[in-house]
């Protein structure tokens, strides 16, 4: 490392860590075991019942970035959310496609971090501004899913709010049931 400085192999972990979409509440409806501050996972509520956690692709699954990792590495949980969301962005322009299927449109980039990417602000001013006239419905009922429609097409919200119940009743890594609004950049 330049200068002397020592490898940090926590800082290493928190600087591949991934933004990644989480609901307020827990798939059982029971709140999460009550842990030590420094073993619970750090989080950031993003409102209407959702949270951004923070996690890293390690060969034995996604593990949750946790305060004492904050510690260990030397970063502070505003440093991890920006690395968090760049590694994020930097994941969906480099493997994102869309999907149109009938009035919707499904977005997908590796089985993970699909619904992640509601998180992206860019993605909606950016990336896919262009397919949509009044602006976005949007549905993150579970990890792998993120599909949209324009907010003013009866069919396409109706499409999506039928795809949400069918996730909400048999899916995996559930998020959420509801819909959101998200405006289309002026």
């Amino acid at each position: 490392m330049k200068d002397g400085a020592a490898f940090n192999p926590t800082y290493d972990f928190l600087t591949r860590a991934v933004a990644y979409l989480k609901s307020t509440v827990e798939a059982d409806g029971e709140a999460a075991l009550a842990l030590p501050e420094s073993d619970s996972p750090v989080l950031r509520p993003v409102g209407c019942g959702l949270m951004a956690a923070y996690v890293v692709d390690e060969p034995e699954g996604l593990v949750y970035v946790q305060h004492r990792h904050l510690a260990e590495g030397g970063m502070d949980a505003a440093q991890l959310h920006r690395s968090a969301i760049a590694n994020l962005d930097q994941l969906c322009s480099q493997q994102m496609r869309v999907e149109q299927h009938g009035p919707i449109f499904g977005v997908f980039v590796d089985g993970n971090f699909e619904a992640s990417m509601f998180l992206l602000q860019a993605l909606w001013q950016r990336d896919l501004a262009d397919l949509v006239d009044e602006g976005f419905m949007v549905a993150v009922p579970a990890r792998d899913i993120l599909a949209f429609c324009d907010m003013a097409s009866e069919e396409g919200v109706a499409t999506l709010k039928e795809m949400v119940e069918r996730v909400q009743q048999n899916g995996d890594h559930l998020i959420s049931g509801n819909t959101f609004r998200i405006r289309k950049p002026a």
